[in-house]
């Protein structure tokens, strides 16, 4: 079924910042709520549990999943390059250019979500998701096999970053619940009353 990933989709909107130039370092302002200016008129966006934070980098915005940091970075973001920068990685759902995307709003897949993140995992490279692999006869004869289909979504580096972030994520931010004693990247987001709540992750082997 189609679920809003709501901030698990971030991610997406990081990746697309880094591409543009503007580094984990940069500054954005703090708050509890933002009103940003929008070609559909304002947008007003607030922090989960109506939190104030101080001014913050892009790093802490992510690792403590910030909306408002977010929002003002969609005033210097593309919202197209985020809806490119998702749909290489993966993402096959539809989804619009707006600025609110970068939390997301938008309808997508658990699948796609997934294989998303298996992207960031796999430095970059897109591997289609296979749901059978090969099938052999009684005599073990290759009757198929699936030949994965992988093509690079984005920079090694881009890639690298946003797993650093999603890290730190894990180890100090919104996502420590996913601890599991060994290197974790990931990243929660819920919806509105809790009716979706997400975490997204991966190990160097697993994304889930």
């Amino acid at each position: 079924g189609m679920r809003q990933p709501g901030s698990a989709f971030k991610p997406f909107a990081l990746a697309a910042a880094l591409q543009s130039g503007i580094g984990l370092e940069a500054e954005f302002e703090g708050g509890r709520s933002a009103v940003v200016a929008t070609d559909a008129g304002p947008w007003r966006v607030e922090n989960y549990n109506q939190l104030a934070y101080p001014n913050l980098t892009l790093l802490e915005a992510t690792v403590f999943s910030v909306n408002v940091a977010y929002a003002r970075l969609m005033t210097v973001v593309d919202p197209a390059s985020v809806v490119a920068v998702a749909q290489a990685a993966g993402i096959t759902t539809p989804l619009e250019a707006v600025p609110s995307v970068a939390l997301g709003t938008q309808e997508v897949t658990v699948l796609d979500m997934a294989s998303a993140y298996a992207t960031f995992a796999a430095g970059g490279m897109h591997i289609d998701p296979l749901f059978v692999t090969r099938i052999e006869d009684q005599a073990g004869r290759v009757l198929f096999e699936a030949l994965p289909l992988v093509e690079k979504a984005m920079e090694p580096e881009i890639a690298d970053q946003v797993t650093a972030a999603l890290t730190e994520a894990v180890r100090r931010g919104t996502g420590q619940q996913a601890k599991i004693g060994r290197q974790v990247a990931g990243k929660t987001g819920t919806t509105e009353g809790l009716y979706d709540a997400w975490f997204v992750g991966y190990t160097p082997e697993l994304a889930a």
